[in-house]
């Protein structure tokens, strides 16, 4: 419904054109083409084909190695399966529950070997080559004949073809979703609660991601040429750096030749024998080769790349001080890490309670805590809560593999902390203002243990700094 005296407003907006769909037609996802489902081929409109980009990740070699050690680096978490936490439960509550309830522990089993063939490492690795590389890593749900899911077997990325209707959306079952093209044909139809089909860069004007190697290709191809330039200079070139010259009227051909021959025979043989000198009778010297495309180049295309990945470029380049290592770690779990390890636990999460797979609403995928801080952050992070009883010290033992605290050790331990001095007025015998805190009382809490004043915490200014 357009609004009233629209068409009769003074230099007004004026109608727009009738609408050309039926009354009633839902919006789309996005303008997809006339007839897309009957181009099956994946990919065939989206730039970047997947074997382009496959080449580009195995043929680039700073951006494999990143790669690999991304790859290793995420896989090494250890991880586990919870029941989702009522409000207010705490962690040792949930803990217990979930080491009682059979599904996790069928779950825990599944997940040590998904496929029944790769272990968790393995497995996880070869999904992420897919997601990092062209952004459409595919799990199949292998079912019994009772329709249990027994094994989740990866399945190559680039052979699965999405399907649409009439929204642009994927069809939800008994409609075809997706279809495995095989030797170029479509060879199997296959239903959304077949496989888990994946898309981390979701982008809503495309049907297809938009891969972390898809977003680099120009430096990878780049790199990729500089490399064979680089080999070929060792193997198929025939251009030395630099010409050395010398007078013609002092050197004949023949003392040219004679030296040639004699330099040459103390060169055979040896890697750098393409670099050799060549005397010309002009008395000039002439250099062919720069040195530009050695300089901070390399240097650059690691930065991109282990930023675009979120690997730490830091023994990729020259030295840094300490805090540009730290700063480049901070920027590492940031920008890459984090975010991929909540998105597989998303994606896993999304797979167990889904009622198309395994259907445990109440049951979600995490990773521990404890492996993904390390000892010094985990320290500040219990020197704040257990003063104020967010994390209590038996949790933390617990936690660090030490056995609870004794009667004996906590009675030395509240006998070690005196209580707080109370202060009636300031130094000068004079009454303190309402609401203002004495020097002693200062001093009595410029430790991070939290003192009690007046019925509320009053180490306001040490807990507004996290």
């Amino acid at each position: 419904m357009l609004p009233p005296n629209i068409a009769d407003a003074w230099f007004g907006p004026g109608n727009p054109i009738p609408a050309v769909a039926p009354i009633g037609t839902e919006p789309r996802t996005r303008s997809y083409r006339y007839n897309e489902n009957i181009q099956y081929v994946p990919r065939k409109f989206s730039g970047f084909s997947y074997q382009q980009m496959r080449n580009l990740a195995d043929n680039c070699y700073p951006l494999r190695i990143i790669m690999e050690r991304f790859k290793a680096r995420i896989a090494s978490h250890n991880w586990e399966f919870r029941l989702r936490p009522e409000p207010g439960e705490p962690k040792d509550s949930i803990q217990n529950r979930s080491w009682k309830d059979g599904r996790i522990q069928k779950l825990t089993k599944l997940f040590e070997r998904p496929d029944g063939e790769h272990d968790w490492d393995q497995w996880l690795k070869g999904w992420l080559e897919d997601n990092i590389v062209i952004d459409a890593a595919c799990i199949w749900a292998d079912r019994d004949s009772r329709d249990n899911i027994g094994a989740l077997v990866g399945l190559d990325g680039a052979t699965i073809n999405r399907v649409i209707d009439d929204n642009g959306r994927t069809p939800m079952p008994p409609y075809v979703a997706y279809q495995q093209i095989i030797h170029g044909l479509p060879a199997i139809d296959l239903m959304f609660d077949d496989i888990l089909f994946t898309i981390e860069n979701y982008r809503a004007h495309k049907e297809f991601g938009f891969s972390t190697v898809e977003q680099t290709a120009l430096l990878a191809e780049t790199q990729m040429n500089r490399a064979v330039w680089t080999l070929n200079h060792y193997t198929e070139g025939n251009i030395p750096e630099v010409f050395i010259t010398v007078d013609g009227e002092k050197w004949s051909s023949e003392q040219i030749k004679e030296f040639m021959q004699n330099f040459e025979a103390k060169m055979n043989g040896q890697l750098g024998q393409r670099q050799r000198i060549y005397p010309l009778p002009d008395g000039e010297i002439h250099e062919l080769r720069g040195k530009e495309l050695f300089e901070g180049f390399d240097e650059f295309m690691m930065r991109i790349f282990a930023y675009q990945i979120g690997e730490p470029v830091t023994a990729l380049v020259k030295g840094n001080n300490r805090a540009e290592a730290q700063q480049i770690d901070d920027t590492r779990e940031e920008s890459g890490e984090v975010p991929k390890l909540k998105f597989i636990a998303a994606k896993i999460t999304r797979l167990v309670q889904s009622p198309f797979f395994f259907g445990y609403d109440d049951i979600e995928f995490d990773w521990r805590q404890a492996e993904t801080t390390n000892a010094l952050e985990q320290a500040q992070i219990d020197q704040i809560e257990i003063p104020l009883g967010v994390t209590l010290v038996d949790e933390a033992r617990v936690r660090d593999g030490k056995a609870p605290l004794t009667p004996q050790q906590q009675a030395q331990i509240q006998a070690m902390h005196a209580p707080a001095p109370k202060a009636e007025g300031n130094e000068d015998g004079e009454p303190e203002a309402p609401g203002k805190l004495s020097k002693a009382q200062k001093k009595s809490i410029s430790s991070p243990l939290s003192v009690l004043h007046g019925g509320r915490m009053i180490e306001q200014n040490q807990r507004s700094r996290y």
